[in-house]
């Protein structure tokens, strides 16, 4: 590390002055230092003598805590939701490496989709009583959103507050339960959407 910029070496002291020489905070110093310097993630990479293999287990280890924390919320999977919109906007350009870059070779997005859904599907199965099929749809759809809400954080163009994250995140939720719930033939798709639109139109006029 001899041969690094000072700028740099002085960005590392002050981001972890006792820990540089250990290989797991190497790897997270990586991403927060080429947020703040001019340097792209292969340049820094080389000169920390790191494989970017290595850049992305350290960012899959941070995030899982994120993911980590939303779940031991009194709400699991709305605490896993408002973490995951955190990891975002804390960590852009880990979010980036994990979420929005795709390699020939590499992992993406999908990737990274379902490694978070092994954090939820247990606890899914478990509190809301729904079947293993029925987890991963409601995951499925439910991280689309927050995929959504994500990318607008890390390009700089979300307008919504976390409040209005999480009534956005909770009506989804609602809606997905109780369709899982109420909708027979809703997972595989085998049911009438146009009599089910029409009920909810009718009853609404009724009403």
């Amino acid at each position: 590390m001899k041969d690094m910029d000072t700028s740099i070496l002085n960005t590392l002291s002050l981001i972890a002055p006792d820990l540089m020489e250990e290989m797991e905070l190497r790897t997270l110093i990586l991403e927060r230092v080429a947020a703040l310097e001019p340097i792209g993630r292969r340049a820094l990479a080389a000169r920390l003598h790191l494989a970017e293999r290595e850049v992305r287990a350290a960012a899959e280890a941070i995030y899982d805590g994120y993911a980590e924390e939303g779940l031991r919320a009194e709400i699991p999977f709305y605490g896993f939701g408002m973490q995951y919109v955190r990891f975002a906007r804390e960590e852009p350009e880990l979010y980036r490496l994990l979420f929005l870059t795709h390699d020939a070779g590499k992992k993406g997005a999908m990737d990274a989709m379902r490694h978070s859904l092994e954090y939820v599907k247990e606890p899914l199965e478990r509190i809301y009583r729904i079947s293993e099929a029925e987890a991963e749809r409601y995951f499925r759809d439910l991280w689309i959103v927050v995929f959504g809400i994500a990318a607008l954080i890390v390009t700089g163009d979300c307008p919504y507050s976390d409040a209005e994250i999480g009534a956005i995140l909770t009506g989804f939720s609602l809606s997905i339960c109780k369709a899982i719930k109420e909708i027979p033939g809703f997972i595989s798709g085998d049911f009438d959407r146009d009599k089910l639109f029409t009920e909810m139109i009718g009853g609404c006029k009724n009403g």
